[in-house]
């Protein structure tokens, strides 16, 4: 069957849906599946005077340097620690904020989490995890989280630095001893920018924009988690793996069940994506600060999401957006597209001021997502200049449902 459809959302760079938490959400509540979180945030103060862009979505992406490799980074995170004597027990309240997140997102979750400092027992000299004591306890799978909080070079050309967070998260099997995998997560303020001799001398600037990172943080890491299949591989340790079946088996089994088509556009080019469910073209000549993203999710059983309509969908996508302290404008300031009246629209407010007008529309057993990203704060020239190409794609463009 042969439908139209328009261009898509991967909010948060997790490579699958957000709405894939229904997933586990929607799963039997009979059992729960017991987690150990273990956050390191000690030493956790970080500076990256590498220039990166930040960017958004699909062939967009936030960009943050894990480690500190060169010695002037490591020079002004000592120096930023050495300033921030104030902020060593604030930043350590994160374990339970964690654990509140993550059971938000999945009540199949039964999670205990701790700092680091607290379960001392549970590393060796070495720092490395003391399995033997973990099985003592009784402990079957560890998620062992390495926080990092900083700044970021957002713009090298004045030298301005954002505010930014990350999380580096292991999974472990007890019994094996072995990690089953590893995530990275990310999340960056980058509303407002910060110079050197700021950072240096006001402290108060990470504390007062460390509470407003983190949920966006823990829900980009609960995705990335979910999508990696490690609740999946920690599920199978406890004999669970029904209840948290794998989402990549299922992405494999429907992928073969539909087919998409864009039209041709002149200036315009496809952008591989290593997703087939994402796919991304933009203006050769912007395609930095211009493109339109589409995704295909799925209404199924296997995602829990088979009985949403069009409407209950649109409300979980805006719901996931704004617990990620995304701006979502559902009224005012829409430019006004030439599309069907099938299709919902609304608009979301970037960290740097570019928008992104995101349409939804639900087809046979999908929904089709598009998202048109506008990485420049006067995003209205952006959007003329491109209008009658965007409404191209959405009205020329067709998903071919096999099932």
């Amino acid at each position: 069957m042969k439908n139209n459809f328009f261009m898509g959302v991967k909010v948060l760079l997790v490579g699958i849906s957000l709405t894939f938490s229904q997933f586990l959400a929607a799963q039997n509540n009979e059992g729960k599946m017991k987690l150990l979180v273990i956050v390191n945030a000690e030493n956790n103060l970080k500076v990256n005077l590498n220039k990166s862009p930040f960017l958004y979505g699909g062939i967009l992406g936030v960009l943050i340097a894990q480690g500190i490799a060169d010695e002037a980074n490591e020079r002004k995170s000592v120096e930023l620690q050495k300033l921030m004597t104030d902020f060593v027990d604030y930043r350590f309240k994160h374990a339970s904020t964690i654990k509140e997140n993550l059971m938000n997102k999945n009540s199949m979750l039964d999670i205990t989490a701790f700092n680091k400092r607290d379960v001392a027992k549970y590393f060796d000299a070495k720092a490395k995890l003391n399995f033997d004591q973990l099985k003592a306890d009784g402990w079957k799978n560890v998620l062992l989280i390495n926080e990092y909080l900083g700044y970021f070079r957002s713009d090298k050309k004045d030298n301005k630095f954002s505010v930014c967070a990350a999380s580096e998260v292991t999974a472990y099997d007890v019994a094996k001893e072995k990690s089953l995998g590893k995530v990275e997560a990310s999340k960056l303020k980058g509303d407002v920018l910060f110079s050197e001799e700021e950072i240096s001398s006001q402290k108060n600037i990470l504390i007062d924009n460390y509470a407003a990172l983190y949920p966006g943080l823990d829900l980009n890491m609960y995705f990335r988690l979910l999508g990696k299949d490690l609740f999946n591989k920690m599920a199978i340790t406890q004999g669970m793996e029904k209840e948290f079946p794998s989402v990549k088996n299922a992405l494999s089994k429907y992928k073969k069940t539909f087919e998409v088509k864009f039209p041709e556009v002149d200036g315009w080019k496809k952008f591989a994506t290593g997703n087939d469910y994402l796919f991304v073209n933009a203006p050769s000549k912007d395609k930095t600060i211009m493109a339109i993203s589409s995704d295909v999710d799925l209404a199924i059983d296997e995602l829990g999401q088979k009985d949403l309509d069009i409407n209950e969908y649109v409300a979980l996508r805006i719901s996931r957006l704004k617990e990620a302290n995304f701006e979502v404008d559902t009224v005012n300031e829409m430019p006004k597209l030439s599309i069907g009246n099938d299709w919902i629209a609304y608009m979301i407010t970037h960290p740097n001021k570019g928008k992104s007008i995101i349409v939804h529309r639900k087809i046979d057993n999908f929904f089709v997502s598009h998202e048109m990203v506008l990485l420049q704060q006067d995003y209205l020239t952006l959007f003329n200049k491109y209008k009658a190409d965007i409404e191209s794609y959405i009205n020329n463009s067709y998903l071919i449902s096999k099932s």
